[in-house]
C-alpha cells in the first residue's frame, strides 16, 4: 500500500521518472510482489515494450490465468508485429473472458491481421451491445464488418454510438472515405 501511495504522489506531481524508479527498485527488492510487477509493466509500455512484455511474463509465472496480463501481452505483441505470439496470448485471454470488450477487441484485431475477418466479427458480436461505450472498439468493429463484406450492417450500426472524441470522429470520416460511403 505504501508503494501505491508513493507512486501516486510522485505521478500527481508529474515526476514520472522518479515514480518509475521507485517501482523498478521495489520490484528488484521484492520479486514476489506481483502487484508491483503489474505497476511496472504498465509504465514500461510507453518506455520499453519488450521490458513490459518480459515483466508481464514474470507475472504469468505466478498468475498464469490473469486475462488482463495475457491480453496486454497479446496487444503489445500485435503492435510489435509478432502475430504468432499475439495469437497465442490473445486466444487464451479471449477464452477466459470472451465477453470483455478489451479481450474481444485484441483477439478480433489479431484475427483480422490473420485474414480471419468472419471469426473477428463473431468475437466482436459478443461484446457489441447498447452498453458499448468504447469508441475505439466500436470503430474497430465497424472496420472489421467492412473488411468482412458486411458493409450494410456497418452502415446500419454506424450511428449506434454517438462519437464524442475528436480522434474517433476523424477516424470514422477516414473509414467512410476508405469504404466509399
Amino acid at each position: 500500500a505504501n508503494l501505491l501511495v508513493l507512486v501516486k504522489t510522485l505521478e500527481d506531481s508529474r515526476d514520472m521518472d522518479a515514480a518509475y524508479t521507485v517501482i523498478k527498485n521495489h520490484v528488484a527488492s521484492n520479486p514476489k510482489d506481483m502487484q508491483a510487477h503489474m505497476l511496472l509493466a504498465e509504465r514500461q509500455i510507453s518506455r520499453d515494450v519488450q521490458g513490459a512484455i518480459e515483466t508481464y511474463e514474470t507475472v504469468l509465472e505466478t498468475l498464469p490465468n490473469n486475462f488482463i496480463v495475457l491480453n496486454n501481452i497479446a496487444y503489445m505483441e500485435l503492435q510489435q508485429g509478432n502475430l504468432e505470439k499475439a495469437a497465442q496470448y490473445g486466444a487464451r485471454a479471449y477464452e477466459m473472458q470472451p465477453d470483455n470488450a478489451a479481450t474481444a477487441d485484441t483477439y478480433a484485431q489479431i484475427l483480422v491481421r490473420q485474414g480471419k475477418t468472419e471469426e473477428a466479427v463473431s468475437a466482436y458480436n459478443r461484446v457489441m451491445n447498447k452498453d458499448m461505450k468504447n469508441e475505439e472498439v466500436f470503430l474497430n468493429y465497424l472496420e472489421t464488418l467492412w473488411l468482412n463484406g458486411n458493409g450494410v450492417i456497418a452502415e446500419r450500426r454506424m450511428n449506434d454510438l454517438p462519437l464524442k472524441q475528436a480522434e474517433s470522429q476523424e477516424r470514422l470520416a477516414q473509414l467512410k472515405a476508405k469504404y466509399a460511403l
